[in-house]
């Protein structure tokens, strides 16, 4: 059910995420929309959520509010035993009517928060890519 009400959908469209907001009172820059790619059984996939921001009277920060999947290699029987390092590497590009500020990281940002040194990060089996708009300075749109 929830699928069905979400304020964000996503559409992959030539190696492009298209982001489509269906609030008319909620700006999607008030989500953090994640991207991680999974490979299970030779099929490649790419998975996209929409996390709060901040905390609402509903839901805490962090709240998954919209999520999709797409498959971005389908398994055959040749590349059934493919490793990750042995496909074809792929790109995702993501445009905005205004600039973007983007970051990727390889490790989540609870295992940032939990580290007291660089080295303590645990690098993961992902890339965490933050999309944002009107980011300015370290606090936010007043500093």
């Amino acid at each position: 059910m929830q699928y069905i009400y979400q304020p964000l959908s996503f559409k992959l469209e030539n190696g492009r995420l298209r982001i489509i907001n269906h609030d008319f009172f909620t700006y999607s820059s008030e989500y953090d929309i994640i991207c991680d790619t999974v490979t299970i059984c030779g099929e490649r996939l790419m998975n996209v959520y929409a996390r709060l921001k901040e905390d609402k009277p509903w839901a805490k920060k962090g709240f998954v509010v919209a999520k999709e999947q797409f498959v971005l290699t389908l398994r055959s029987a040749a590349s059934a035993d493919a490793s990750l390092e042995d496909s074809q590497p792929s790109t995702l590009r993501v445009d905005g009517c205004q600039p973007l500020c983007i970051r990727a990281w390889d490790y989540n940002e609870e295992d940032l928060e939990k580290a007291d040194h660089p080295y303590e990060i645990k690098c993961g089996q992902f890339v965490n890519l933050n999309i944002d708009l009107n980011v300015h300075g370290v606090g936010g749109v007043d500093t």
